[in-house]
């Protein structure tokens, strides 16, 4: 077995330098999987503020649009009580 004395520093050392670099993995891995968790969070958060400006431009535009057909219709709507009230 182990000799009075002498300790086995050469497979003491690998298995350390071994664990280290295990240890430096593991922790790379996790601030890696930590960063991919923030970044896929906020392209959701970009994605999702795209979405609701779209959503909105359109509910804008149609608003809009019914407010000039509203006006249009109003507008036709005084023209042709002018133009009976003239007969």
């Amino acid at each position: 077995m182990i000799e009075p004395g002498a300790f086995p520093w050469r497979p003491a050392l690998a298995a350390i330098a071994l664990l280290t670099l295990a240890l430096l993995t593991v922790t790379l891995r996790a601030g890696v999987v930590a960063e991919g968790r923030d970044l896929m969070r906020r392209e959701h958060v970009r994605l999702s503020l795209r979405r609701q400006s779209r959503d909105l431009q359109l509910s804008l535009q149609q608003t809009a649009s019914d407010l000039g057909s509203a006006d249009r219709a109003a507008r036709e709507g005084t023209h042709g009580k002018r133009g009976s009230t003239r007969s």
